[in-house]
C-alpha cells in the first residue's frame, strides 16, 4: 500500500508514511499520542489519516487501532485500509450538493417571475387584440 519494503519501513513511526501535517493543520507526528493514548484508555480508536506513498502520493486511511496485553506487554495493533477513492467521491459529491444548493438558491422564485411575465404578455396581446400568446397559462386576475 506504501510502496516500502518491510526493512525500509519496520522500526519507524507514521513520519515515514506520513505528510508533514494533516489537513487539519495539526502536526502527523504528534497526532498519534492522541490516538493511542484513546486505545490504551478504551481499548481501541479508528480515524481518517492521510498518508503518504513512497513516491509521495498522498492518501486517505482508515485506521483502526486494537489496544490488547501480549505476554504481559500493552500492544496496540494497527488496521490501515486505503479510502482514498471514498473519500475523492465523497468530495465530489459535497461539491455537486453545494453546487446545486447554488443554483437553486439563484432559481428560487424566478418560476414565479416568468409566469407573471407570461400572464403579463397574454394580457397586453388581449389590449393589442391579438392572439394569447402563452395559452397554458391562465390569468386568474
Amino acid at each position: 500500500m506504501f510502496g516500502f519494503s518491510h526493512n525500509e519501513i519496520i522500526g519507524h513511526g507514521p513520519e515515514i508514511i506520513s505528510p508533514e501535517k494533516q489537513p487539519d493543520g495539526r502536526l502527523s507526528s504528534q497526532i498519534p499520542l492522541e490516538n493511542n493514548a484513546q486505545a490504551i484508555a478504551t481499548g481501541k480508536a479508528s480515524f481518517e489519516w492521510k498518508h503518504r506513498r513512497k513516491n509521495g502520493q498522498e492518501f486517505w486511511a482508515m485506521i483502526s487501532l486494537l489496544s490488547t496485553k501480549l505476554e504481559d506487554r500493552r500492544v496496540i495493533l494497527a488496521l490501515c485500509s486505503d479510502i482514498n477513492e471514498r473519500k475523492l467521491a465523497a468530495d465530489r459529491m459535497s461539491a455537486l450538493l453545494s453546487e446545486t444548493e447554488r443554483v437553486n438558491r439563484l432559481m428560487a422564485g424566478r418560476e414565479d417571475r416568468v409566469l407573471e411575465l407570461k400572464k403579463e404578455v397574454n394580457r397586453l396581446s388581449l389590449e393589442l387584440g391579438r392572439d394569447i400568446v402563452y395559452p397554458s397559462v391562465e390569468d386568474d386576475s
